[in-house]
């Protein structure tokens, strides 16, 4: 058996309701808290997060590189959807980018010069393999929601080699004009 879904939290005392809908709707219109778990979309994507966080670092010397990115969203919920209500469980993703640029390093730069113009790079993205869970308000996961259908993806890795064919004279810059 899953175990139960996470109870709803209380509104703090003091504070007015946070909603994403204009502050002037018409009354014969809903009002639409997604923070709340009203979904515009019917549920697809789980609703609008209550905090998302992102992060990127980087480096780069001499011909070599690295990126690194985060993100993590907080869970959500979608009430009243054809799924009945869903949980949506935090998800927090990382990617992972190293390079070379061959021509940027003096030492290789010289001994092959006709590794000017390439770069060799390593992608992975989602290094962690994760997975959105969703689970309805038994417990269960929905048919639609499994997690590989969500993101049949996963952690990609990938391997390119990029090689700029541009002649020599097009990439030197002429020197300073001489007058005889």
């Amino acid at each position: 058996n899953a175990p139960p879904l996470p109870p709803e939290p209380a509104p703090h005392p003091g504070r007015t309701k946070a909603t994403a809908s204009a502050p002037a709707t018409p009354s014969r219109l809903p009002v639409i808290d997604f923070l709340r778990g009203d979904a515009a979309n019917g549920g697809v994507g789980g609703g609008r997060p209550r905090h998302t966080v992102a992060a990127q670092a980087g480096y780069f010397n001499e011909g070599f590189g690295a990126r690194f990115s985060a993100s993590y969203r907080t869970a959500t919920r979608v009430t009243g959807g054809a799924n009945g209500n869903l949980h949506f469980a935090p998800l927090a993703t990382f990617d992972l980018r190293l390079f070379y640029n061959p021509g940027d390093d003096i030492g290789m730069a010289l001994k092959h010069p006709w590794l000017s113009g390439t770069s060799i790079r390593l992608e992975i993205s989602n290094v962690f393999d994760a997975k959105q869970r969703v689970r309805d308000q038994s417990g269960m996961v929905p048919l639609s929601y499994q997690a590989d259908i969500i993101n049949p993806i996963g952690r990609s890795v990938g391997i390119t080699f990029r090689k700029l064919l541009i002649p020599t004279h097009f990439s030197q810059r002429p020197g300073p004009a001489t007058t005889s």
